[in-house]
C-alpha cells in the first residue's frame, strides 16, 4: 500500500513538472513574440517617419 501511495505520488509529481516545465516554455514565447512585436512596431513607425 505504502508502495503504491510512493509510486503514485512520483508520477503525480513527474506529470506536474512536466505541465509546469511546458507553461514556462509557452510564456517564454509570449514574451518573445511580444518582443518581437514592439519591435516590428518600431520599425513601422521608423518607416512612416522616413517615407
Amino acid at each position: 500500500m505504502q508502495d503504491e501511495a510512493i509510486e503514485s505520488k512520483q508520477t503525480l509529481t513527474q506529470a506536474l513538472t512536466k505541465a509546469k516545465d511546458e507553461f514556462e516554455a509557452q510564456i517564454c514565447a509570449l514574451k518573445n513574440a511580444h518582443a518581437n512585436e514592439i519591435k516590428n512596431n518600431h520599425e513601422m513607425r521608423k518607416l512612416k517617419i522616413t517615407n
